[in-house]
């Protein structure tokens, strides 16, 4: 079943590969989600 959920693991993928300064775009494509989801975690998470 495929759901929408950002789980903890590509949670800590988004941060991880923000951290090595990679665009929102690329680290979507990565992780497999939109590249505004990519915003929206990194600002929850207060990195943004």
């Amino acid at each position: 079943m495929f759901t929408k959920r950002i789980t903890r693991q590509k949670r800590q993928q988004i941060i991880s590969l923000r951290d090595k300064n990679y665009a929102h775009k690329y680290i979507a494509e990565k992780v497999g989600c939109h590249r505004n989801t990519v915003g929206k975690i990194l600002k929850q998470e207060g990195l943004a």
